[in-house]
């Protein structure tokens, strides 16, 4: 399929952010594996879904699970400095490019907030 033509088929606008994301791909049927973690990076990200940059090999169809971090503009962290949240999803690689995959979103997800300083942010940062 051209780039093109898989531009006309996003039916969500797309945002242009790199974002920290740790993603856990899932070992697939008895595979007794452990989970795989790596870091990535958004590229674009949108309701639905988001293109991350990595050079890790995964394959198309791979579960994957995935914490991104999220500057957070909250009234309640307002004013603390550096205050994010964590997105916590589920998600299924639509997509396997150079550089790079296609991440479409499960419709269940979690939004934490988390301080500056925080465990649950260096945690997520440390990866």
């Amino acid at each position: 399929m051209a780039h093109s033509e898989f531009m006309e088929k996003r039916r969500l606008h797309r945002f242009r952010q790199a974002l920290p994301t740790i993603l856990t791909l899932e070992p697939e049927g008895d595979d007794a594996a452990a989970p795989r973690e790596f870091m990535a990076y958004t590229e674009d990200v949108s309701a639905s879904g988001a293109f991350f940059i990595t050079e890790e090999k995964v394959g198309e169809g791979s579960e994957v699970r995935l914490c991104c971090l999220l500057p957070y503009e909250g009234e309640e962290t307002a004013a603390i400095p550096g205050s994010h949240s964590l997105l916590i999803a589920r998600g299924r690689v639509v997509r396997v490019a150079l550089g790079g995959i296609a991440v479409t979103f499960s419709s269940q997800y979690e939004m934490k907030p988390v301080a500056a300083g925080s465990r649950e942010l260096e945690t997520a940062a440390a990866v």
